[in-house]
């Protein structure tokens, strides 16, 4: 993950997987999986920041996607103590 703040009242928010997956379908599904989990998560995150995450092959469960970035975004300090 790579984020920098942006100076809006809002985030901005991209995904991008890695070509080490074997089809586009799978990047694609990667991608999807990591939108939702994002989707559920943003309302308890800090706004003004433009987010990237990379994403390498591995779980693409939406559980194990979602703990990820639950986890990503507490190291980093832009996830609501009170959210």
């Amino acid at each position: 993950m790579v984020f920098e703040a942006n100076g809006l009242s809002r985030n901005r928010f991209a995904v991008t997987p890695t070509r080490t997956y074997e089809t586009a379908v799978k990047r694609n599904r990667a991608r999807r999986i990591c939108k939702e989990a994002y989707r559920h998560l943003k309302h308890r995150l800090d706004t003004g920041y433009d987010v990237v995450f990379v994403i390498y092959p591995g779980s693409d469960s939406f559980d194990a996607r979602n703990n990820q970035l639950d986890d990503l975004f507490s190291r980093a300090g832009i996830r609501r103590k009170y959210g």
